[in-house]
C-alpha cells in the first residue's frame, strides 16, 4: 500500500513509449544511455529492472530534445541583420 503512494503519478517505460508512439524498448534504450533518467524499483538490482519515471524527468528530457530554445524574458531578440559583402572581381582568383 505504501510504495503505491509513493509510485503514483510515475510512468513505465510502456506508459511513456504510448505517448510517444514507439516501442516501450526505444525508451529503455534512451533511459540506458542516460538521455532520460529513470530509477529502477525493482527489488533485487540483479534481475529484470522495472524502470519508473517521473513527469518532471520527462519534461526535461522534452526541453532537451525541443528544437526552440526557450529565451529568458528580460532579454531583448532582436538581431541585426547583416548584409552580404560582396566579393570584389580582384579577390576571385582567375583560372583562365
Amino acid at each position: 500500500m505504501e510504495l503505491t503512494r509513493l509510485t503514483a503519478g510515475m510512468l513505465t517505460p510502456r506508459d511513456v513509449a504510448e505517448l510517444y508512439c514507439c516501442s516501450a524498448e526505444k525508451i529503455v534504450t534512451l533511459i540506458r544511455s542516460g538521455a532520460l533518467r529513470a530509477f529502477n524499483s525493482a527489488i533485487s538490482t540483479l534481475g529484470r529492472p522495472r524502470y519508473l519515471i517521473r513527469p518532471d524527468d520527462l519534461r526535461a528530457f522534452e526541453a532537451a530534445r525541443s528544437n526552440v530554445r526557450p529565451t529568458p524574458a528580460n532579454v531583448d531578440v532582436t538581431y541585426s541583420r547583416r548584409t552580404r559583402q560582396r566579393r570584389r572581381l580582384s579577390d576571385v582568383p582567375s583560372v583562365f
